[in-house]
């Protein structure tokens, strides 16, 4: 049993959403359709649910053919990603970019890890998720990353072939043929879920020849936490603060309650004690209705106590507006 929620940052989507958006797709529906219609292209911090991550890309590979992700990516996709975009185009070589990318990782989502395993001649990147994915998801999100990658060395050495090898989940249906124009090296079926990318080593240390601005010192400016906080409590805070905003219409429905007290302690009243299923109407403290052992002041036995416009006047004092009592 897992203990924390698995969550990602909406960022992951959005090269996706714009692609969908420039195809005339009801992206917002999809939104909803998936559980997260509280996200959108403008908020890219927020967290969401992985399963709900599952939901959209399998979606959008059933509108748009199983080489979505892969058509998805643009030279602005990095930047789309929001922080970790920022903090890899802020570096001087691909290995650097990478290296970052793992490290910053747990402030990106909570289950996925990225490491990458030097070699002499040849380098691989692994990316694994620390929970099942179905395969169609997962094959979409596996060629995005492999794209994200494909672009960051390509910035180095844009006139050769970056990608040697690519170990993927194949999609259940089309298999891997519909990947062999995106990527020139050899495409193989991974044996387990998890993506390889094989990039030559010196590739990798290839120096960029435009270099953004070191976003890395400024990392602390973005709105982030680390995903990985280890307790159901924590990730359910990150979803929550997502979802609520600082603005919006409450519709709330709360009943009301009599007010009766008994000096000294509570007990049962008249009439009001059952035994086997029947009423006994006597007194009885083990089997009576309880009676509030706490007076409350200036509200007499039998009353309403007025609960809902106790919390209406509190809310009010709070900041709120009180549009409508239905």
């Amino acid at each position: 049993m897992r203990k924390t929620i698995p969550v990602i940052r909406a960022a992951a989507l959005i090269p996706l959403l714009k692609f969908l958006i420039q195809r005339r797709h009801p992206v917002e529906q999809i939104l909803r359709d998936a559980g997260i219609g509280y996200v959108w292209i403008e908020d890219p911090y927020a967290p969401i649910p992985i399963k709900a991550l599952e939901k959209v890309t399998a979606r959008a590979a059933q509108l748009e053919g199983p080489d979505v992700a892969c058509r998805a990516v643009t030279e602005n996709s990095l930047r789309d990603i929001a922080a970790l975009g920022a903090i890899a185009l802020g570096t001087r070589s691909p290995r650097e970019a990478l290296l970052r990318v793992s490290a910053a990782m747990p402030f990106h989502c909570s289950h996925e890890l990225i490491s990458l395993k030097p070699g002499e001649a040849q380098s691989v990147l692994h990316d694994a998720w620390m929970l099942p994915i179905q395969p169609e998801s997962l094959h979409v999100i596996q060629q995005f990353v492999a794209s994200l990658v494909q672009m960051l060395v390509q910035r180095a050495v844009p006139d050769e072939p970056v990608i040697e090898r690519l170990s993927i989940v194949p999609h259940p249906v089309h298999g891997l043929d519909h990947l062999r124009g995106w990527f020139a090296g050899s495409i193989v079926a991974a044996q387990r879920p998890v993506l390889e990318v094989t990039i030559r080593t010196a590739h990798l240390d290839a120096p960029y020849r435009q270099v953004a601005r070191d976003r890395l010192p400024q990392l602390q400016k973005y709105p982030w936490q680390r995903l990985r906080d280890g307790t159901m409590a924590g990730s359910a805070r990150f979803l929550l603060k997502a979802m609520l905003h600082d603005d919006g219409v409450l519709f709330l429905n709360i009943g009301d309650s009599h007010y009766n007290y008994r000096v000294g302690h509570a007990g049962g009243m008249p009439g009001q004690g059952f035994h086997n299923g029947k009423q006994n109407g006597k007194p009885n403290k083990e089997v009576g209705c309880a009676r509030r052992a706490t007076k409350l002041i200036g509200i007499q036995e039998k009353e309403l106590i007025g609960i809902p416009w106790m919390l209406a006047f509190a809310l009010r004092a709070r900041g709120w507006l009180i549009r409508q009592e239905i």
